[in-house]
C-alpha cells in the first residue's frame, strides 16, 4: 500500500493572522472615524489601502491552498469531487455566516430601534439570497454598519469557491491558461472600476490577479519544477534582503498608487512577494523567522475566520454602547481602550466559537475528506 504524505503548510495560519491585522485596524479606524478631523480621515484611508492589500493576500492564499489540495486529490484519487469540495467549503463558512445574519437582520435593528439611533439603509435580504450583496456594497462602509464588511467578504469567498471549484473540476488540464485568464480579468475589472469611479474593494472579479497567481504557484509547487530547490538554497542575506524590500513595497504600494490606473497591477507585484513568503516559510532551511514556532500566531490564524466575523460585530456593539451613555472616544486613551477591548473580546468569542460551535460542523466535514 502506498503511503500518502499529508499535505500541510504549517506556516499559513501565522501568515493568515498577520494579514488580518490591517483589516482589524481598518474596521477600528472606520468605527473611530471623525469626518471633522483630517487626521482620523487620513488614518482611515491608510488602513483601507492596507486592508485591500490583505484581501489580495487572502485570495492569493485561498487560491494557492485549495488548488494545491485539489491537485493532490487528483494525484492520489485520480479524480476531484466537486460535490465534496462544495460541502467542505460550506461547512467551514456557514456557521459563522449564520451568526452574522442573525446579528445583521435581528439584533442590530433591535439595538438601533431601542436606542433611537439613525438607521442606515443596507442591502435587502434578496441580494444576500442570490449571493451578490458585496457587488452593491460601495460606500456603505460607515460607522455602525462596518460589520457588513465581514459578511461581504464571506460572500466574495463563497463566489470564489463556487467558480474555482468548477475550474478545478473541468479545466484542470488548462489550469495555467485559466489562471492567466483570471489575471487578465482582474486587471480589466480594476481598470473599469477606476474609470467609472466604482469601489472595487468588494468586487471578487477585482481579485482575479491574486487568484490566478496563487493557482500558478500551486501548480509550480505540485509539479516540482525546481522552484523549491532554489528557495532551499537561498542564503540568509538574500532572504533578509527580499523580506525588507518586499515588506516596504507591500505596505507602500496601495497608499501611494492605489487610486489611479496603476492600482490594476498592484496585486501582480504584491503576489510575487506573497508567493515568496509561502515558499520561504514552508521550504527554506535558512529562514530568519519560522512562524510555525509561534503557537500563539498559529492559534490566532486558525480562528481568523471567526475574528473577521466577530470583530466588526463586537466593535459595533462597543461603539453603540459608548454612544448610549454619552461617552465619546475622542481622546487617545479611549481609542486605545477601544482597540484593546475590541480585540480581546473578539479573540474570546472566536476562540469559544472555534472550540465549541464550529467543531460540530468540523466533525461533519471530516466525512467529506479530500484524500
Amino acid at each position: 500500500m502506498i503511503k500518502i504524505k499529508r499535505l500541510h503548510f504549517k506556516d499559513l495560519n501565522g501568515l493568515r493572522f498577520l494579514a488580518f491585522i490591517p483589516v482589524f485596524l481598518f474596521i477600528c479606524a472606520s468605527l473611530l472615524r471623525n469626518d471633522k478631523s483630517e487626521v482620523t480621515l487620513e488614518i482611515f484611508e491608510l488602513f483601507q489601502y492596507l486592508a485591500t492589500n490583505s484581501f489580495d493576500f487572502f485570495f492569493f492564499l485561498s487560491s494557492f491552498l485549495i488548488t494545491s489540495l485539489a491537485l493532490r486529490e487528483y494525484k492520489y484519487n485520480g479524480m476531484f469531487s466537486l460535490k465534496k469540495f462544495y460541502i467542505r467549503r460550506l461547512l467551514r463558512i456557514i456557521p459563522l455566516l449564520l451568526l452574522s445574519f442573525i446579528f445583521a437582520f435581528y439584533f442590530h435593528d433591535k439595538i438601533i430601534s431601542f436606542l433611537r439611533l439613525t438607521p442606515i439603509p443596507s442591502n435587502t435580504i434578496k441580494y444576500y439570497l442570490i449571493g451578490v450583496p458585496n457587488f452593491l456594497a460601495n460606500n456603505l462602509i460607515v460607522e455602525r454598519y462596518i460589520y457588513t464588511l465581514s459578511i461581504w467578504v464571506v460572500f466574495m469567498i463563497i463566489q470564489f469557491y463556487f467558480i474555482w471549484g468548477i475550474v478545478l473540476k473541468f479545466f484542470k488540464s488548462s489550469l495555467i491558461s485559466v489562471s492567466l485568464f483570471f489575471i487578465i480579468l482582474g486587471t480589466i475589472t480594476r481598470i473599469v472600476c477606476v474609470k467609472y469611479n466604482i469601489n472595487y474593494l468588494f468586487n471578487p472579479l477585482s481579485y482575479g490577479i491574486a487568484i490566478g497567481m496563487g493557482a500558478i504557484l500551486a501548480n509550480l509547487v505540485r509539479n516540482k519544477n525546481g522552484i523549491i530547490d532554489k528557495i532551499k538554497l537561498l542564503s540568509i542575506i538574500k532572504i533578509r534582503t527580499i523580506y525588507i524590500i518586499g515588506i516596504l513595497i507591500t505596505i507602500s504600494l496601495y497608499p501611494f498608487l492605489g487610486e489611479g490606473y496603476s492600482s490594476s497591477i498592484l496585486p501582480l507585484i504584491n503576489s510575487l512577494f506573497f508567493g515568496f513568503l509561502i515558499l520561504e516559510q514552508t521550504f527554506s532551511k535558512k529562514s530568519i523567522l519560522k512562524l510555525r514556532k509561534y503557537k500563539l500566531l498559529n492559534r490566532l490564524g486558525k480562528i481568523s475566520y471567526g475574528l473577521l466575523i466577530y470583530m466588526p460585530i463586537i466593535g459595533t456593539a462597543l461603539i453603540i454602547a459608548f454612544e448610549s451613555i454619552d461617552k465619546g472616544i475622542e481622546s487617545p486613551m479611549y481609542k486605545l481602550m477601544f482597540l484593546i477591548t475590541t480585540f480581546v473580546f473578539s479573540w474570546i468569542a472566536a476562540d469559544l466559537s472555534y472550540n465549541s460551535y464550529e467543531k460540530i460542523f468540523a466533525r461533519i466535514k471530516r466525512d467529506f475528506k479530500k484524500v
